[in-house]
């Protein structure tokens, strides 16, 4: 079975000196779309994938200082074509991160904030959580 689709995607990022320091700046957007198609698995049921198509963007800003550290914040969104919006969501993200060796290897840590359209069946309408990350290039 053959399923059209389109994707649309693109980035922007920009840097701007202050003094020993730097401004960035980084956005996104995508857009998926199935063409209202269904798909059948291995084991024959169907899969709409209506469920899958939808269109989000993110966007983050940070201040670089002295090329070693730079508290940032981010906002990313995904508005999901399913029915009553099921996996769509909004994101609020802050945090610092700690330059090792320039852009080849750096430590990440924020705090989050995840809100899911549709909640899960707990009394949360959203969820806090502790973010970790680190970059590592050879």
């Amino acid at each position: 079975m053959r399923i059209d689709y389109l994707l649309l995607s693109g980035d922007a990022f920009a840097e701007f000196p202050v003094g020993s320091n730097t401004i960035t700046f980084e956005a996104g957007f995508s857009k998926l779309d199935f063409d209202d198609g269904q798909r059948a698995t291995s084991d024959s049921t169907w899969v709409d994938l209506r469920n899958s198509q939808g269109t989000g963007f993110y966007a983050q800003g940070g201040f670089l200082v002295n090329k070693t550290w730079q508290p940032w914040a981010e906002v990313e969104q995904w508005n999901s074509d399913a029915t009553g919006n099921v996996g769509s969501y909004q994101s609020f993200r802050v945090g610092i991160t700690y330059f090792l060796q320039g852009q080849n290897a750096n430590l990440k840590a924020g705090l989050e904030s995840f809100k899911p359209d549709v909640p899960p069946t707990t009394s949360d309408d959203s969820f806090n959580s502790i973010v970790v990350g680190a970059y590592l290039t050879y």
